[in-house]
């Protein structure tokens, strides 16, 4: 039984190095490559790859012919995606023998798509999560296999909640990835009916509405800061960007 790993961002480098001290078998790693603005660490999971001898190829589109030869020879028994910001094709998720697995930066059904956990903050919730779920058709809409759940501190920002969570996706890996190999692992559909779904976000969405009350200003501040574009607004004609705030 082996696994490919689909992995991206500081989550995925520490769930890959979790794999390995679990010893499972890694045929195939795949990179996500950071925005510019972002801290890199594409190449560190590359580099990790390389010292195990596992091939890796750093890329946003796992579907592109030129990796079709990867695939084939990976044989994968089961396909695990972590920090991942793209659709996976259903022809790929499907090509494991069980499937396909996934860890979403949220408490599934809500804030499924793009960008939860900046979502989260930016709507000023108290508490997010991860989730552990089957890939299907739908955006983040498949069956969920386990759930860790993370309180959001009013000093958070998208950083420090994002590193606070990682040890919910390692544990989250170690409790249930041995368990989906032997096909034991727990199961249930999402409730539909409870569906939340978040848009993509663009750098020029971070501009400050000084009408709005404190609070949202602050919330706005927390979620967009480095590794973020960060939140701004136009004073004397320049772009000014705001990094921290701090309700009074």
């Amino acid at each position: 039984m082996n696994l490919v790993l689909l992995c991206g961002f500081a989550r995925g480098l520490a769930c890959f190095q979790r794999l390995l001290r679990m010893k499972v078998h890694i045929s195939q790693v795949f990179a996500y490559p950071e925005d510019p603005h972002e801290i890199v660490y594409s190449t560190s999971i590359a580099e990790l790859a390389m010292q195990k001898g596992i091939e890796c190829r750093i890329t946003r589109n796992v579907a592109a012919p030129e990796h079709q030869a990867t695939w084939d020879r990976a044989k994968p028994s089961l396909g695990v995606v972590i920090g991942w910001r793209s659709m996976i094709p259903s022809a790929i998720h499907r090509m494991p023998s069980l499937g396909s697995v996934a860890i979403h930066d949220s408490l599934l059904p809500r804030y499924r798509g793009f960008a939860p956990t900046n979502w989260a903050i930016i709507n000023g919730e108290t508490e997010t999560g991860a989730t552990l779920f089957h890939l299907d058709n739908e955006m983040d809409g498949g069956d969920i296999i386990d759930q860790r759940s993370v309180s959001i501190r009013l000093d958070d920002n998208a950083h420090t909640l994002a590193e606070r969570m990682i040890p919910h996706y390692e544990d989250l890996v170690e409790q249930n990835v041995p368990l989906l190999l032997e096909g034991k692992a727990s199961r249930r559909p999402q409730n539909q009916s409870d569906a939340t779904y978040c848009i993509w976000r663009t750098p020029e969405d971070g501009l400050i509405d000084w009408n709005m009350p404190a609070s949202r200003i602050h919330n706005l501040v927390r979620a967009l800061a480095i590794p973020y574009p960060g939140a701004f607004t136009i004073w004397e004609g320049k772009k000014l960007l705001v990094w921290k705030a701090q309700l009074l």
